[in-house]
């Protein structure tokens, strides 16, 4: 083999090596480490890429809660703390710190994301409005999209607002939401079958 064709590979070797040194961590409450690549950080998200395998193989862009996050360790070996915790007092220093509206959005946004047990009331509709009739499938998302989630569907993370009302109320807000997306989303889907199917057969006599 020429010195060339060694330089070469000892280069991609050493590119190769550093790809797979360079990442980050997110370690969760739980003591959990995923390896990562943070991509981003907002009011109450963090936004990265899992890192998998000795070759570190990067995951589609996945999205955390910061509520469920004791700590970011990043390439350069830094380390912060995202968590989120409650104010007990007026503070422009901490800017960690949530008041009774910042908890209430903090709730919304972990809804969002956490929230995925509506397929019960979503199919439900889905079913009533085809092979059913579209009529018949607006009864049942009237009925299901109004009807709040039950507690032990909400999915919620855990963490140290579980119990805060604000939270709570955020959440609940932001669950009702999304299950009334997914009702009505099913419901225009079911009718839109059930009218192309009956126009279908219509054709064909």
């Amino acid at each position: 083999m020429s010195s060339r064709r060694l330089k070469i590979l000892a280069l991609l070797l050493i590119c190769f090596m550093h790809e797979a040194s360079a990442q980050d961590t997110l370690v969760l409450n739980s003591g959990k480490r995923i390896p990562a690549q943070i991509i981003d950080t907002t009011t109450f998200r963090i936004k990265y890429k899992k890192l998998m395998g000795p070759a570190n193989k990067k995951s589609g862009t996945k999205v955390i809660s910061k509520t469920v996050v004791s700590s970011l360790i990043y390439q350069d070996g830094s380390r912060i703390s995202p968590n989120l915790h409650k104010q007990s007092a007026p503070s422009d220093t901490v800017s960690n710190s949530l008041d009774s509206s910042g908890l209430y959005a903090l709730g919304k946004s972990d809804a969002s994301l956490y929230y995925r047990k509506y397929n019960g009331a979503s199919n439900g509709t889905f079913i009533a409005s085809f092979p059913g009739s579209p009529a018949l499938g607006l009864i049942v998302a009237l009925s299901t999209s109004l009807t709040p989630p039950r507690e032990k569907n909400l999915d919620m993370p855990i963490s140290l607002f579980q119990t805060d009302p604000d939270y709570r109320a955020g959440y609940m807000k932001g669950a009702r939401a999304v299950k009334s997306r997914n009702v009505w989303s099913s419901w225009l889907v079911g009718s839109a079958l059930t009218i192309l199917t009956y126009y279908v057969l219509s054709a064909r006599r």
